[in-house]
């Protein structure tokens, strides 16, 4: 059970990380980074993110009976208000490389 209380762990997100590649089938694609939430995210990896979800496996009675790919909402919500802050810039100001 310690295992599950790590990998919700905020502080252990590079665990969370190594916990989804090793238990993404063959066939998908693995997660690219862990998702450290204190590093700056760039839009591309946000990008990324939503484009990818991240992997979720189903346990019934302690065992992996079947893993599954869920929508990453919060980089949804990141990116959507990126996307706000950098409308709402007056043009002279410019877009962030």
């Amino acid at each position: 059970m310690a295992a599950y209380r790590l990998r919700r762990d905020p502080r252990a997100s590079g665990f969370a990380w190594a916990w989804d590649v090793v238990l993404t089938p063959s066939h998908l694609p693995a997660p690219e980074h862990p998702p450290y939430s204190g590093w700056k995210v760039t839009d591309r990896q946000l990008a990324s993110r939503v484009d990818s979800g991240f992997v979720a496996p189903l346990i019934f009675r302690g065992k992996v009976c079947a893993i599954r790919r869920k929508a990453d909402n919060s980089a949804l919500l990141q990116l959507l208000s990126r996307i706000d802050r950098y409308a709402s810039r007056r043009p002279e100001e410019g877009h962030p490389a």
